[in-house]
């Protein structure tokens, strides 16, 4: 719990999920102490909980990690020494909730009236969204500009407001994962979701069908991408947006995960002339970042590349990239045959999802052009199943097919606060690496997760791929042609020494990047 134990006369219950932070019972909470901080803390109790004095020191509970700088500024007005803990956001809402009834004189000159940890904006914040000149329009704008900030700083990937019966839910999600973030009142639900959907231009007289839309904007002094999407729910809408930076370079392939030897086969693929190379894995592993990577460095003023996607995700300089139309007549397998007629050089191909596009996918891979498309499957053998229950035939997924590569995206431990530590047998247990005796005296060094002021508590900071990569060699060509099941397939992979995705994480655990409970998460060993 942050690096120390809380004292038993302390009696905070702890949330069980790691990172998740400390959950409140009205009885935990000393109210003297409340009411004796009334009015030193300020504005800070918008976001900070007093939580127990015991042996000369302040016990402080924030939703979010508190950084030195707010340590010193508390110090400052409570001269005392100060232990800060990371809550669960929804107990810093509770919090609220609770001392409006408990003390509610403390709670209107804490700031009061209907706050939680999102609810103020900060009068200061630089408005770039655009209002509409009224003083509620500009108060609106400003509390959905700092939740773009604030997303934009967290490393979000997508910002979630969900209409619930007690308000609006905000939830980021980073890393991969979801992470509750607070709630706007309920007098303020409808009036940010309606400042999305002007931002994104939708129609905000429309509550009852689903609306897409997309907008650039300026967060943070760059500009991004917002993809909005929203939903009628049983309490109101739901608006989920996207954020998509412009300044997106991109990492090097080196820095996706690849192990040596899987970078150097799948550099040898981009290489080729010709051919298809597949991307597989579930929504949210990390295909589309891994196919812009690919396409980034191979990108030459030689060579024209050209892609279809639905949607364009990124926006990539010198590459000419097409939207999917289906209104307008544009799909994947017309908008490719188009692209066929355009002389290019090298195509990528957002996704497989008929035979059409299939065998206009194949068709392209075998005559000069070299192919880069994504397809869902859960590992590399179940492509070629997968292609051949589309009803390709074996003899042009043997003849174009170079490789696949299966992947998914592990959060990799915070460096600043990974604890090392040797593995016992019951770690090698989990990971089935009991049965080989290799390990029992090798002194590995794995590391736990812990949480801290630059993870957010989590334990994590950023992702990176795990892998399997599979090339379609003479032999596994014979297999192809003979339909052979994905357990054939799968066989031969491993006499290959080829390895699977589990035992790529299993890597990844042994060497420090992550963590079993992580890789367990994502993959089952």
């Amino acid at each position: 719990m942050q690096g120390y134990t809380l004292p038993p006369e302390l009696k905070l219950p702890i949330a069980e999920s790691p990172g998740i932070g400390v959950v409140l019972l009205p009885e935990s909470l000393d109210w003297n102490l409340i009411r004796s901080l009334s009015g030193k803390l300020g504005e800070e109790l918008r976001s900070i909980v007093p939580l127990a004095f015991f042996n000369k020191q302040l016990y402080l509970g924030s939703f979010s990690a508190l950084g030195e700088t707010d340590l010193r500024r508390l110090r400052e007005k409570l001269p005392c020494e100060l232990r800060a803990l990371t809550l669960a956001s929804s107990e810093v809402r509770r919090w609220w909730q609770i001392g409006r009834e408990r003390l509610p004189e403390y709670f209107q000159a804490a700031g009061g009236g209907g706050l939680e940890p999102l609810a103020a904006a900060e009068p200061s914040v630089a408005i770039t969204i655009g209002t509409d000149g009224t003083p509620e329009g500009k108060r609106i704008s400003a509390q959905l500009q700092r939740l773009l900030n604030e997303a934009l700083k967290s490393r979000a990937s997508d910002i979630h407001l969900e209409s619930q019966e007690d308000g609006l839910r905000v939830r980021f999600r980073i890393d991969g994962l979801l992470r509750e973030m607070g709630t706007f009142p309920v007098a303020e639900s409808k009036a940010l979701i309606s400042r999305v959907k002007v931002l994104a231009e939708l129609d905000i007289a429309n509550h009852r069908s689903p609306q897409d839309g997309r907008v650039t904007q300026e967060i943070n002094g760059q500009l991004v991408d917002l993809r909005v999407s929203t939903l009628p729910c049983l309490h109101g809408e739901k608006a989920v947006l996207r954020l998509l930076p412009k300044n997106n370079t991109f990492t090097l392939l080196e820095e996706l995960g690849f192990d040596a030897a899987d970078l150097a086969t799948y550099r040898h693929w981009l290489g080729r002339a010709q051919g298809l190379i597949l991307i597989t894995g579930p929504t949210g592993s990390g295909k589309t970042s891994t196919l812009y990577t690919s396409l980034r460095g191979i990108l030459k003023p030689e060579c024209n590349i050209v892609t279809i996607e639905d949607p364009i995700e990124y926006q990539l300089a010198g590459i000419n990239q097409v939207q999917v139309h289906p209104k307008a007549g544009l799909t994947f397998a017309s908008g490719l045959r188009s692209i066929l007629r355009q002389d290019p050089d090298i195509i990528m191909v957002g996704e497989i999802r008929d035979l059409e596009t299939a065998q206009t996918v194949f068709q392209a891979a075998m005559t000069g052009h070299l192919v880069l498309c994504t397809l869902h499957t859960n590992d590399a053998p179940s492509a070629v199943s997968r292609l051949l229950d589309m009803q390709v035939e074996p003899y042009l997924i043997a003849g174009a097919l170079v490789g696949v590569v299966a992947q998914r995206l592990v959060r990799r431990v915070c460096r600043h606060c990974g604890e090392p530590y040797c593995p016992d047998s019951v770690d090698l247990q989990r990971l089935k690496l009991d049965a080989h005796p290799e390990y029992a005296n090798v002194p590995l060094e794995w590391k736990r997760a812990h949480g801290c002021q630059h993870c957010f508590g989590s334990g994590y900071f950023g992702r990176e791929g795990i892998f399997e990569v599979m090339e379609v060699d003479n032999h596994l060509q014979g297999l192809i042609h003979a339909r052979a099941s994905n357990a054939e397939i799968t066989t031969y992979l491993r006499a290959r020494n080829i390895r699977s995705l589990p035992e790529a994480g299993i890597a990844k655990v042994m060497e420090g990047s992550t963590t079993i409970e992580e890789l367990l998460r994502v993959v089952s060993v």
